[in-house]
């Protein structure tokens, strides 16, 4: 009725006048225009054919018709939900994209949302990890520019208190993040990816961390592939990484990623060498280009509590759930010790009569118990939302407000104005 009253007050008084046509043409333009979703890869290609059971069907195109792909102060992201609910947001993590958080979109997130508490959700991407962005500059890919530019775009949003979800190299950022910025979060979930309390010399040290063992893997591989910014490469390690990770353990179906067969980097062939700048940034012993030095300016590495930061904010709670990755006892105890409701689990699923706890990618093979576990987490530490909360401005409510708007244009132009 507002943004109608103008032209109703303007071509009423004139009774055998109309409105131009162009303007009923312009007003249905436009509407078309804001509701329609812009073309995206990550979400069109990938974030139900990847990363959703059964694929690209119904229940799962339904979700997708509500997912906004966005840019927040140069970082696109995916976002579902009313701003006026509880922020969660999602780090991804390598390689994978930002699609790899349907099934929790789907569980917290939106008009659909089978939570009890409904949220506001949001995921960006990491930096060289959308295949519709240009590549970043080489002078921004450390994981301290990659803290600031997610800060940024979470600033933009103005969200508080919220609720970080982050997975694989997600959780690396996630702890820098929490430990950079922790008075916007309220919490903080970490699916399988742990710090580490231990042999915190050779993790700091780009040095050292070239010679160990751990790096002699796979991360190697990607760090190589990365600097000759041959895709092929890249690839080519990844599969025979995890494709033999999968024959290792036995799995009664593949263990590797989702999105192995995606295009992740810009203008890349497959996932694309261009991703590995995450892995190269641990052993860039460039002069100034220490990532710990980049991080935490001041603070020797003989300090630092963790291998990922120095510490852990107080402030915020913290709940581990893990399944793949290896767990020092020393890290599962701090947990255990923090007096916040902080918390950890070890999921466990079971395939027929076999019992299988050994999938880094469970959050997608095994959503239900991985939102499941979250869920009951996040009831022990934060109160429900009701739905009365729910502002008018969500974007499922503004295309029915479109809609409505759009009808009644149309019924005014047909009854006041027709010749």
């Amino acid at each position: 009725h507002i943004l109608l009253y103008p032209i109703k007050m303007k071509y009423m008084s004139k009774p055998c006048a109309r409105p131009p046509t162009f303007l009923m043409q312009l007003l249905l333009f436009l509407l078309i225009r804001f509701n329609q979703a812009s073309a995206s890869t990550i979400l069109d290609d990938q974030f139900c054919q990847n990363y959703f059971p059964g694929g690209d069907a119904d229940d799962c195109k339904s979700l997708r018709t509500e997912v906004q792909t966005e840019v927040r102060a140069g970082v696109p992201t995916l976002e579902v939900g009313d701003r006026s609910l509880p922020a969660m947001v999602f780090f991804h993590g390598w390689p994978d994209t930002a699609a790899i958080w349907a099934q929790q979109f789907e569980y917290f997130c939106g008009s659909r949302a089978k939570s009890t508490t409904r949220y506001f959700c949001v995921a960006p991407s990491n930096m060289n990890f959308n295949p519709d962005y240009p590549l970043a500059e080489k002078s921004d890919l450390f994981l301290d520019v990659q803290v600031d530019k997610f800060h940024g775009a979470l600033e933009e949003l103005k969200l508080k208190d919220i609720t970080l979800v982050m997975f694989d190299f997600g959780s690396n950022i996630g702890f820098k993040f929490a430990y950079r910025f922790p008075t916007i979060l309220g919490r903080v979930i970490v699916l399988d990816t742990p710090m580490s309390k231990e042999n915190l010399n050779y993790w700091l040290d780009p040095v050292k961390y070239k010679a160990s063992l751990f790096y002699s893997g796979y991360q190697k591989g990607n760090v190589e592939a990365y600097l000759e910014n041959n895709d092929t490469t890249m690839s080519v390690n990844m599969n025979d990484t995890l494709g033999a990770y999968s024959m290792a353990v036995n799995a009664p179906y593949t263990l590797s990623p989702p999105c192995y067969n995606c295009t992740i980097a810009p203008q890349a062939s497959g996932i694309g060498a261009q991703t590995g700048w995450l892995y190269n940034t641990f052993v860039n012993d460039a002069e100034g280009e220490v990532w710990t030095e980049r991080l935490a300016p001041g603070v020797p590495i003989n300090e630092w509590e963790f291998n990922m930061i120095p510490s852990f904010p107080d402030t915020v709670p913290l709940y581990f759930l893990f399944s793949s990755i290896g767990v020092e006892i020393p890290y599962l105890q701090w947990i255990k010790a923090r007096d916040d409701g902080s918390d950890w689990d070890h999921l466990q699923a079971k395939i027929g009569n076999y019992s299988y706890n050994n999938d880094h990618w469970f959050s997608v093979r095994f959503s239900a118990m991985t939102n499941k576990h979250m869920e009951d987490w996040l009831k022990k530490i934060v109160p429900d939302v009701s739905d009365d909360q729910v502002s008018s401005t969500s974007y499922p409510h503004f295309l029915t407000f479109s809609m409505l708007l759009f009808v009644e244009f149309s019924l005014v132009a047909s009854s006041y104005f027709a010749f």
